[in-house]
């Protein structure tokens, strides 16, 4: 089974997010706002992009604007090559392999998903010999 429509967008806005946040820390003149933008960055690109949401791109709104428009894009293109995620998890860059068939991300899937098949089933494979 696979995912088309939310971790592929959830990916792209975050890492969208990031990039903002990272440009933020570049461009600013204020030391609070660079040191601020620079440790929200990184949680951003990794999955947490509420510290960037919240702390840096809603105040600042044209970082805000330039993350909607930079996921939108990415969602575009995500939906035009039909990306597929094939495990759930943290949208982040460290949780790329979600993407990958037969990843790492997606043996964990299975193995995680493997003790809840029926009894019968274990049986029927010689799982453990």
């Amino acid at each position: 089974d696979y995912e088309t429509a939310m971790m592929p967008g959830m990916f792209g806005a975050n890492i969208a997010h990031g990039g903002a946040t990272v440009a933020v820390a570049v461009k600013s003149k204020k030391p609070k706002m660079k040191q601020l933008a620079g440790s929200t960055a990184f949680t951003a690109v990794l999955g947490i992009t509420e510290p960037a949401l919240y702390g840096v791109t809603l105040k600042l709104k044209t970082p805000l604007l330039a993350a909607m428009i930079g996921g939108s894009i990415e969602a575009l293109f995500c939906g035009l090559t039909q990306v597929k995620a094939y495990a759930m998890g943290s949208t982040g860059l460290a949780s790329i392999a979600m993407f990958i068939v037969g990843g790492i991300a997606f043996q964990a899937q299975v193995f995680c998903h493997f003790p809840l098949t029926p009894s019968s089933l274990w049986q029927k494979l010689d799982f453990w010999q």
